[in-house]
């Protein structure tokens, strides 16, 4: 049976629109993706404009460093550069990149610091006692003068002590920025909307830096007791993130060596209970043990300075 005239003519009709449309598919998929890779850059432009690298107002600070009489930044680099293998030893990662540190000058440091904690009921006393602050966006390390001051005087042998305190203070700092090289740990903690989960990160960040600052301290400097020193001071001033967050670490490096350290920094957030459970737990080997292995190289040290 023949189909009718006016069929025929409608079938042709739609089978030559159907070719050309194919014909044509090849040249529009090549036009479109043309107009998406035109289009990334913008889109990726858009993306670093409201990430909060560049959105936080510490990134757009004009800061001056110190110019005080006592202040050698020469001699604050070579401190740098002796600090940076021992933070690598103990929390086992390589920097990426050559960390910066720098010394403000007392205007400089005020305004940073409102800038880093807005929320302080008194800035006067949070410029004074912060000791050094971390900022991510800005790839820096920033000392108080006071520690600064500790790390660069010329003192007797017999005061090194408090040096030596004031550099297990910057390997502190300094193992922020092999968080944030590693893990992107401190900017993940300044982005975090819910604060159950900034509270969960700030215990992970201030726990895993006191870690490795207390690591630093006994086993590197020989400071008999620093581990508990340290851990008094933050008690006193509330500072729970630094003493839960650094027994969880460590707990959790008594079962699965550094590993399971570098894999909390890096995985999912605990729940509270495991936490608590891993945090709370008693240590197989006593904070201060490390201490022990010093007292007799502190006693010999101490000996051959009084003869």
């Amino acid at each position: 049976m023949r189909s009718p005239p006016h069929l025929a003519l409608f079938a042709i009709a739609v089978l030559a629109s159907r070719s050309s449309a194919l014909a044509q598919e090849p040249e529009r998929r090549q036009a479109e993706q043309q107009q998406a890779e035109e289009q990334q850059p913008e889109e990726q432009q858009a993306d670093e404009q409201r990430s909060p690298r560049t959105r936080h107002p510490s990134a757009e600070l004009d800061l001056q460093d110190c110019e005080r009489e006592w202040f050698d930044a020469a001699r604050l680099q070579d401190l740098v550069d002796e600090t940076v293998p021992l933070v690598e030893k103990h929390a086992e990662l390589q920097f990426e990149e050559r960390p910066v540190v720098r010394v403000l000058n007392a205007d400089s440091w005020q305004r940073l610091v409102a800038c880093e904690m807005p929320d302080a009921r008194d800035q006067s006393l949070a410029v004074a006692i912060t000791l050094a602050l971390h900022v991510p966006e800005r790839g820096e390390v920033f000392l108080n003068q006071p520690i600064a001051y500790e790390l660069l005087r010329t003192r007797a042998d017999d005061d090194q002590k408090r040096r030596r305190i004031a550099q297990a203070t910057l390997a502190h700092e300094l193992t922020h920025v092999l968080q944030e090289q590693h893990f992107e740990l401190p900017s993940r903690m300044r982005a975090e909307r819910s604060n159950d989960n900034k509270r969960k990160l700030k215990f992970l960040v201030e726990g895993h830096a006191t870690l490795v600052e207390e690591r630093v301290a006994a086993a590197e400097f020989g400071i008999a007791g620093y581990a508990e020193w340290s851990r008094k001071r933050h008690l006193k001033a509330r500072r729970m993130a630094y003493t839960r967050g650094r027994d969880y670490l460590a707990n959790l490096a008594e079962d699965g060596g550094e590993r399971a350290i570098h894999e909390a920094l890096g995985g999912p957030l605990p729940s509270w209970p495991a936490f608590v459970r891993v945090a709370m737990r008693k240590p197989k080997r006593p904070r201060d043990a490390a201490d022990a292995e010093t007292d007799e190289a502190d006693a010999k040290r101490e000996h051959e300075r009084k003869r």
